[in-house]
């Protein structure tokens, strides 16, 4: 069992941010996820966040002597919670855990042996970190020796131990009990002190996906922290856009139907908080098992899930999983089991799929996906669920379906293009226009997603309506000749069914049209000017066929070559250059690392000082802008 103390993990981070503890991905690989990592700010970042968690808990202590707050109490359902630290109003804050269906609930088990798509996916050479109230019994026989303790230990906990099983458990002494990504590692954290700290340091070196199933203890919670886009919501979304491909997942909350009730007012709505109100955080809620879905009747919500929405009307939660009787490995002993309920249960049942997606992703690209894709593909691929179309603050997008996002993944590598999966950036002024055409027979869907820059925190008011969204952007669809479709919001009203229209405030939006045929242009655009002067973003789009026989952006207006590419890179303008024709290289920061005027005809470009990685070509030419993606070595 590795057990390092916290100080010792950060000056070994600070000191070389490239160095990797416990991952089983091999050295290539860890140099794919962490080339785009902007490692500078990671470090300033885990530091700020390790100074402000060490001096919120010390003002913590302080007031607990004066105020006479318990540092640990337990609650009716015997739950313990301990304080750990304040709000910026001074109220205590006591962090608490979101107390063999879930593989078949997620259709996880298609991508498995023996599930029908042929991918045999087991998670084998992954990892996955947990940061939990206790840690995992690494020791225990449902990990088969794939467990690690990073951290100081602190004790081991049931609620741990059965929320890494749901992830990894192997299976092997009781196959109820087997996990998701089923043969992938895990290392455990103690989450209520160091949590965002370890996570920066986490994913500097390489995590993809981390799990989350705790939260605030909602009395004495004041009012204002319900639905709102505090410090803890912006930390996740610091560390996730300076490392692009590192996905959280954090549970919902179990804090509908409690007594006392919560947040009295709102009718059961407005309960997300804390992590749950990040913009880049995939928000699970919990549902009961799905043995066979058929359409929206066969989901039926949990009691206890935390429904939202944010109070910018984002839509949270992300998705939904089983997360009620879910049977895992326990701590008592190394072959204790039992079944548990929660969003805590829930939200590692997502984990573990958006693992298996991106060792999919892997094995038929080369490369990871960015977070953006992951939570595009997650909301994309969402079965129906709730009273009325669209997504809703119960279910968020729907019941999560890995077969249909791992064949959106498959598909998207075929030689007739059944999808669309691009990883892209937009800057300004730039539109980004793409001619599909559809299949005829499926919906049309069209899904964009990015990862935006962290948002304005709230200090203390209640029910804020302004966007935290910092980058807006906007897609549309317009049938050849007809009518131009809307993506999906929430209504004005929490109750009131989504709506399809302008979106100002969610960092996914989503489009579908049944009944679709004949040929569609999908645009891509932002409003205002953009934050950075540039965002990446991913476009998903399903129900099409022989898309490559179709121009992007209406018409070519150069050409790049060779791809990828060494030394020289060489941008070709067939039709000839106006005075203002340039190209610009950006990183997948979106940093404009290198500008080029350009003539007509050949255009060669020193590129030997450029490091390895995933760059965007944009090239401006008179009224016309387009942007391509090229590697280089």
């Amino acid at each position: 069992m590795k057990k390092n103390t916290v100080k010792g993990m950060f000056i070994i981070a600070m000191a070389a941010m490239g160095s990797v503890s416990a991952f089983a991905q091999t050295p290539e690989q860890r140099k794919l996820i962490v080339k785009d990592n902007n490692l500078e700010e990671l470090a300033r970042i885990s530091r700020e966040e390790l100074e402000f968690k060490t001096k919120n808990y010390a003002e913590a202590l302080r007031l607990a002597e004066i105020n006479g707050w318990p540092l640990k109490k337990t609650n009716s359902n015997g739950d313990t919670q301990k304080l750990s630290g304040v709000t910026e109003d001074g109220h205590p804050v006591y962090f608490t855990m979101y107390n063999l269906g879930q593989a078949k609930t997620t259709r996880a088990d298609k991508l498995m042996p023996g599930g029908g798509m042929g991918l045999n996916l087991t998670g084998e050479g992954m990892t996955i970190a947990i940061w939990d109230g206790e840690q995992v019994r690494e020791t225990h026989e449902n990990f088969d020796g794939r467990a690690t303790i990073l951290d100081e230990f602190v004790g081991y906990g049931d609620h741990a131990t059965h929320v890494a099983g749901t992830m990894v458990g192997g299976g092997i002494a009781k196959p109820t009990a087997r996990g998701i990504a089923y043969k992938a590692n895990i290392n455990s954290f103690e989450g209520f002190q160091s949590d965002t700290p370890e996570m920066t340091t986490e994913a500097a070196n390489g995590l993809l996906v981390s799990n989350h199933s705790y939260g605030f203890t909602p009395n004495p919670m004041p009012e204002w922290f319900w639905g709102a886009y505090a410090n803890y919501a912006r930390s996740i979304d610091q560390i996730t856009f300076d490392a692009p491909r590192y996905q959280p997942v954090v549970a919902a909350g179990n804090d509908r139907n409690s007594s006392p009730e919560n947040n009295p007012e709102k009718g059961g709505y407005d309960l997300i908080n804390c992590y749950a109100t990040a913009k880049n955080a995939i928000v699970v809620a919990a549902v009961y098992n799905v043995p066979n879905y058929v359409n929206s009747n066969s989901v039926q919500m949990s009691s206890f899930s935390s429904w939202g929405p944010t109070d910018d009307n984002r839509i949270k939660p992300d998705i939904s999983a089983k997360g009620v009787a879910v049977y895992s490995s326990e701590a008592g002993s190394n072959s204790d089991y039992g079944s548990l309920q929660g969003t805590s249960m829930a939200a590692p049942g997502i984990a573990g799929c958006i693992t298996l997606l991106q060792q999919h992703y892997n094995n038929v690209k080369g490369v990871y996906m960015w977070s953006s894709t992951v939570r595009g593909l997650v909301a994309h691929t969402a079965d129906e669920c709730g009273d009325y179309d669209g997504p809703d603050p119960a279910f968020g997008w729907g019941l999560m379906n890995s077969q249909k996002a791992a064949q959106a993944i498959t598909d998207s590598d075929s030689n007739v293009a059944l999808a669309i999966i691009e990883e892209n950036t937009l800057t300004n002024p730039q539109t980004y226009t793409k001619t599909v055409m559809s299949n005829g027979v499926d919906p049309l869907v069209a899904t964009i997603s990015w990862t935006d820059r962290p948002g304005t925190p709230n200090g203390g008011n209640v029910d804020p309506t302004t966007p935290v969204l910092r980058n807006n952007l906007d897609i549309r669809v317009t049938k050849a000749g007809g009518d131009t479709y809307m993506p999906w919001k929430f209504g004005d009203f929490m109750s009131d069914p989504a709506i399809q229209g302008d979106n100002n405030v969610d960092n996914i939006e989503k489009i579908e049209i049944p009944g679709a045929s004949g040929e569609y242009v999908i645009t891509v655009s932002h409003k205002g000017t953009l934050v950075g002067g540039s965002q990446n973003y991913s476009l998903i789009v399903t129900g099409i066929v022989d898309v490559a026989g179709l121009e992007d952006n209406a018409e070519k207006i150069f050409t790049v070559w060779p791809n990828p590419a060494h030394g020289q890179l060489t941008v070709s303008l067939p039709q000839g250059a106006e005075s203002n024709a340039v190209a610009q290289l950006y990183d997948i920061q979106g940093r404009l690392m290198l500008q080029n005027a350009l003539k007509g005809g050949d255009n060669n470009i020193n590129i030997e000082n450029m490091a390895s990685g995933v760059y965007m070509v944009n090239v401006t030419n008179g009224s016309k802008i387009q942007t391509k993606k090229v590697i280089i070595k």
